[in-house]
Parts: C-alpha cells; structure tokens; sequence
C-alpha cells in the first residue's frame, strides 16, 4: 500500500543512530542521505518519509523535496564516497573534502487537498490536518450520524452524513450500466456506501477520491459492519444554503460589551436574506437567554460566517437544520 511501510525498525534505528552520532538534527534531505546509510533507509523509504512530512521542520515544500530525492541520494552517495576515499588515503587524517549542496528544484507547493492524499496513501491516514476540516460547520450542523457508529444506524430510515472519499470503485450491473462503491470518512470513521446506477447517472461527477460530499441515504446491515445505500448527493458549498432553517448567534454578555453588539448589526445588515436569526445572550456561564430577532433575516454566506466568527469567536455562529 504505502511507501511508508519500507521505513521499518531497522531504517528508524539506523536514523535515530545517525542523529545521536552526529550531535544535532539534519539541516535538509541532502545532509540526511550525506549521513544516513541510504542502503537501509533506501528510495521507496525516503519518499514515505517526505510525503508523511518527516522532512517538514526542516522544509515545508513537500514537492520540492520529493522531486529532489534522486538527487539528494546521489549527492549521499558522493559525499560518503568521498569520505571513505578520505579516510582510506595517505593525508585522510589532514583535509576534509567538502562537497556543495544542490538547490532544490523550484517547483509549485502542493495543494493541501494533494498534500493530505499523499500523507493518507503513505500512512493510511491524515496527519497535518483533514479535508473537511473545512466544512466542519456543516458537519456539526445538518449531518444526522458519525460514520462508525454503527449500532445507531440499524433502525433508522434515512441519514445524513458528510466526509471524503477515500477509495472508489465502479462495477457494471446485469443492466450493462456503471454504479460504484466507495468509502466516505469523517472525523470519527468510516463507512462503506453503494450508489445504484440510476443514483450514479444523476451524481456520479461527485464521486472522486478526496472529494468532500454531503450525502442522503438509507443504511442497510451487512454483518458487523453498516453500509449506505446512497440516494442523494449535496456539494458541501450547497448545504448551507440547502439545510439551515435558522441561525443562531451566541455571545457572552460579560465579553461583548454594547459596542460589539452594534458591530454584530452592522454584519447582519450587510447580509439581508430570508433566514430567521436568533441571538443567545449569556453571562458569566450562567443560563443563557434567547432573543429572536424579527427585523434582521439574513442569508446565509462564507463571508458573514468568517465575519462572525473573527468577531465573536469560532463557536459563535449555529446553524439549525430543517
């Protein structure tokens, strides 16, 4: 599966060993394959290690690394020579031989939706972050299941839940027509889902690896295990718009003195829409009180959620679902 799988006990000892011998961290990947022995810690090791982000104190240009490892193995390889060469010669003891590193290759950043799918196929899952991290407001507000919570699901009709794809597979049906499994993850796990042809025909543009999905479907039991049987797909960009019923915006009295609340009407009237708002007033941690506000019906968008939420705080704004 992963490249990562090729750093095994003995290349981490070899690497752990190397450092403690040289007295300090490693300054790039040249200065790392310059020291370590690149016959233990070897090409399919070394791409793991950059795509899982080993390299990333040092660097944080994933692609800039891994498009440097041939070179930075056979700059390792000259260098160690060149040492051996040194030490074996009748002056080894006298001169060192210094040998100038490359420049990395000047080539664009990854993507943080590449970034992430390199770091989930070397390591079977995220590490510096997740792809719905960024739809995390609509997977707390509208989604009716955790994927992985299985023994919810069994009585239930239908559901809502959102993740990435993280694997896809179509199949041809007795019909002659395309459908797909695919295995969408969220926060908490995952769950294996079945899209029949006439449902992919409508929405299979939606299903691709490291895509993030809003989905409606109908769970169905398949031994220990729930998959969903998908009959609906939203894009994440949508949802909002699709599933708020009403917003509610939550402040602390004792931290949002009046002015604050005068700079929260402002927000509001910049985005007139048809959405009913409601203000939660608490203080001090005490019970809170709720205030309807008739006059201020908003709609729902990206820039009046950062608005809020630079305002008042990340947890200031609730979306409440029809």
């Amino acid at each position: 599966m992963s490249a990562i799988k090729n750093v095994g006990i003995t290349a981490v000892e070899e690497i752990i060993k190397t450092r403690e011998r040289l007295g300090r961290d490693f300054t790039s990947i040249f200065d790392f394959c310059s020291n370590v022995d690149t016959r233990v810690v070897n090409k399919r090791g070394l791409e793991g290690l950059v795509l899982a982000g080993a390299f990333d104190s040092i660097n944080k240009k994933r692609a800039e690394q891994f498009a440097a490892i041939e070179d930075a193995l056979s700059f390792g390889h000259k260098t160690q020579n060149s040492k051996l060469t040194t030490e074996n010669s009748l002056f080894g003891n006298l001169e060192d031989v210094q040998i100038s590193e490359p420049e990395l290759p000047k080539i664009p950043m990854w993507s943080q939706k590449e970034r992430l799918a390199r770091e989930r196929e070397v390591l079977g899952f995220y590490v510096t972050g997740h792809p719905l991290y960024k739809y995390e407001l609509e997977y707390n507000s509208f989604t009716s299941i955790k994927l992985g919570e299985n023994e919810t699901l069994e009585e239930v009709d239908n559901v809502r839940a959102c993740g990435v794809i993280t694997s896809v597979k179509t199949k041809i049906d007795k019909s002659g027509r395309t459908m797909v499994f695919f295995t969408l993850d969220d926060f908490h796990g995952s769950c294996e889902c079945l899209m029949f042809a006439k449902v992919y025909e409508k929405y299979g543009n939606f299903i691709e690896e490291e895509e993030c999905i809003f989905i409606i479907g109908r769970p169905e039991s398949s031994g220990d295990a729930i998959k969903l049987h998908i009959e609906e797909v939203v894009p994440l960009e949508d949802a909002k718009e699709k599933f708020t019923q009403s917003v509610k915006i939550c402040l602390d009295k004792e931290r949002n003195k009046p002015e604050k609340i005068k700079e929260l009407k402002n927000i509001l009237d910049k985005n007139k829409g048809n959405l009913p708002v409601y203000l939660q007033l608490g203080y001090n941690g005490s019970k809170s009180r709720l205030f309807f506000l008739k006059e201020n019906k908003i709609r729902i968008t990206e820039e009046l959620i950062k608005e809020i939420e630079n305002s008042f705080g990340e947890n200031s704004i609730v979306l409440s679902k029809k």
